[in-house]
């Protein structure tokens, strides 16, 4: 052995040693050249981890001290190849102190402090890129990022609706985009603002509520509370609904038309697949694109069209009277609970409302499904399909029927 690297017998070592089980071998090491990983707790030779990383993947056992000595003795359970292959990687130089701290410093640059794992196995950085924002589209960026808009389920008139979610809060929303590009005569661009006035003005738990509006030079943006359970009209069927639930149903459509007749705000569009359930099937009126507000000293509307769905349209419209009023959507409330009730629609062709009268289904002998209405609901559907406007029920005299008592 070299005298230089002699033990002493006569003074005790001042280099402390580790035992360190190694790959079914147990070798003497000193502690300065073990690493230690704090999460497998396995140990390691610094020379072989400080090379290139393609060293790692070779088979290699922890150095003892009569390797770095130069002494080719090895334990009896070493092989021949593990013999071999130590003799390569070791060349009989112990590693220096810097070699050791540039050994520290790269490793610290590819391990997690928190956690002590690698950089790309590492949890924490996986919990914050879950927590990173995702990258926002221009539309998104228009609504300063408050809302994610997810993919479309309805086209409107002037516009798609989009499903949508809150970005902080993470609820549910629905986001109604209306391009500037449709919006040609000042009328259009003009009920886009009649639309966002009116609605937000509405506060009633049977109407839907407008949350918040966007625009930048292409679109508007209207964020709207979201109706889990869809349209009406998808809950009809062929036989229409009991009319347990008619009565529930329809009380809170005429609460929520007493409730704008009385602010003098005209829906205009009444129909199945503007009324809405939520997650407790409770009714929500939507899309106000059509809405028109008068004062109070006015005699009403002044005829500027036919606005409405082909079908629910009242009669006085069709025949283009100089002023109306409320009772239109009475009217179109009218035919909406007949439809809820027997599944049909009550005129056919949709222009018969002008001067056909009402007529009930009468239940057949060999019909299979039969169609039974009380007397108190036709009692309630002649009034509000009543011709004239000026003798059509209000919504509050309607919410007065013994129907709903």
């Amino acid at each position: 052995m070299n005298d230089r690297l002699r033990r002493s017998h006569s003074k005790p070592e001042s280099t402390e040693y580790t035992d360190v089980f190694i790959n079914g071998m147990l070798c003497r090491v000193p502690r300065e050249f073990v690493v230690v990983s704090r999460r497998t707790r396995k140990a390691a030779d610094p020379r072989i981890l400080a090379v290139h990383p393609k060293a790692l993947a070779r088979t290699c056992r922890t150095s003892s001290f009569d390797d770095y000595a130069g002494n080719n003795k090895a334990p009896h359970s070493f092989n021949k190849q593990s013999k071999a292959q130590n003799n390569s990687s070791c060349n009989g130089s112990v590693p220096t102190l810097q070699d050791l701290r540039d050994f520290s410093s790269a490793l610290a640059s590819v391990m997690c402090q928190a956690c002590h794992n690698v950089n790309d196995r590492c949890s924490c950085a996986a919990v914050e890129q879950r927590e990173m924002p995702p990258l926002l589209t221009a539309r998104e960026q228009a609504m300063h990022g408050q809302y994610l808009i997810r993919e479309s389920f309805a086209n409107g008139a002037y516009g798609r609706v989009h499903n949508g979610e809150g970005l902080a809060s993470q609820d549910s929303v629905v986001v109604k985009i209306i391009p500037k590009y449709v919006l040609q005569s000042a009328e259009e661009k003009q009920s886009v603002i009649r639309e966002e006035v009116i609605h937000r003005s509405c506060t009633h738990p049977n109407i839907i509520r407008l949350i918040d509006t966007y625009q930048d030079e292409h679109a508007h943006f209207i964020i709207l509370e979201r109706a889990e359970n869809g349209s009406l009209d998808k809950h009809f069927g062929r036989q229409g609904i009991p009319e347990v639930e008619c009565k529930r149903l329809f009380r809170q459509l005429i609460s929520a038309l007493q409730y704008l007749h009385h602010h003098r705000i005209v829906h205009h569009d009444l129909k199945p697949q503007n009324i809405l359930l939520d997650g407790q099937n409770n009714l929500k009126v939507c899309d106000f694109g059509a809405a028109r507000a008068y004062n109070k000293n006015e005699p009403g509307l002044p005829f500027s069209g036919i606005y409405g769905t082909p079908g629910y349209i009242a009669p006085e419209l069709l025949c283009g009277i100089p002023y109306y009023t409320t009772a239109v959507d009475i009217f179109s409330a009218g035919l909406i609970l007949f439809e809820m009730l027997f599944g049909y629609a009550a005129f056919y062709p949709p222009s018969a409302s002008v001067t056909a009268p009402v007529e009930f289904p009468v239940p057949r002998p060999r019909q299979k499904h039969q169609i039974h209405a009380s007397e108190n609901v036709k009692d309630l559907i002649l009034h509000l399909l009543e011709k004239d406007p000026a003798l059509r029920w209000t919504a509050q005299r309607a919410l007065e029927h013994p129907w709903f008592k």
